[in-house]
């Protein structure tokens, strides 16, 4: 496989990486802020759902893309899938209902 796919799918890592990461701290900021009835964490947790839904869309084109370019076999095809699979699950935290009150 070439040098460039391998660098692209360093880079949709990284993305993942990051994607996981938010959608961890946000989950972990939901269950504070209704513990503590926070409604300025919840602002700024609905403020995220975007940067979720954004890195969401990022990822997944850009993996649709490098297996539409480079039809990558066994191991990295088995990566780019697990990686459409789970920013399917990440997502579900910005797909999730917030309401106005805690």
């Amino acid at each position: 496989m070439s040098e460039k796919f391998h660098n692209e799918l360093k880079e949709l890592k990284k993305d993942l990486l990051v994607m996981a990461n938010l959608s961890k701290d946000m989950l972990h900021k939901s269950v504070l802020a209704l513990r503590e009835q926070d409604m300025k964490l919840v602002d700024s947790i609905i403020s995220k759902k975007f940067e979720l839904a954004r890195l969401d869309s990022k990822i997944e084109e850009n993996a649709f893309r490098m297996l539409a370019l480079y039809q990558p076999m066994a191991k990295d095809l088995r990566t780019l899938a697990c990686a459409l699979k789970l920013i399917t699950y990440l997502a579900r935290i910005e797909k999730g209902k917030c309401s106005s009150t805690v």
